[in-house]
């Protein structure tokens, strides 16, 4: 009960190490058991992989991208006016995003990043803007990855 009481700014809990000193979660697993607007995650649905909210989206994702719940069902509406755009969480280390495409979903075609002027991958933001039909058939997805 007092270990729950216990909070710090962009620490969601709290653990006791094995040598009974008080160690702040960090990172994906510290987030992931955390407590949301819809309270915690079940704990057979905190993995990366799993969708707790069964929203479509994966929980490694939902906490790479600033601002959503792994409680909330919604779909991620990040793209306009011919851009796919997110804000990267702050204060996320350990992780390795991509805005990919392909020109036929992979059926022969293997997903790759996206390069050139109109991509954007810096700290806090990343983007990219398709020019409507070059290639004829583009598709774009953001991926995330753990290190």
């Amino acid at each position: 009960p007092q270990l729950a009481s216990i909070s710090a700014t962009g620490v969601s809990s709290f653990t006791l190490d094995a040598n009974g000193y008080l160690t702040a979660a960090t990172g994906f697993s510290g987030w992931i058991t955390g407590t949301f607007a819809n309270g915690t995650v079940d704990p057979l649905e905190q993995g990366p992989n799993d969708d707790a909210d069964d929203d479509g989206i994966p929980n490694l994702l939902e906490y790479a991208i600033d601002g959503e719940d792994p409680t909330v069902a919604h779909p991620l509406d990040a793209f306009s006016n011919n851009a796919l755009s997110f804000t990267k969480r702050p204060g996320t280390s350990g992780l390795t995003y991509a805005i990919v495409e392909s020109t036929d979903l992979n059926i022969s075609d293997d997903w790759t990043e996206v390069s050139g002027l109109l991509y954007v991958n810096d700290p806090t933001t990343i983007s990219y803007t398709l020019t409507p039909g070059t290639p004829p058939n583009n598709f774009i997805r953001l991926e995330v990855t753990q290190n």
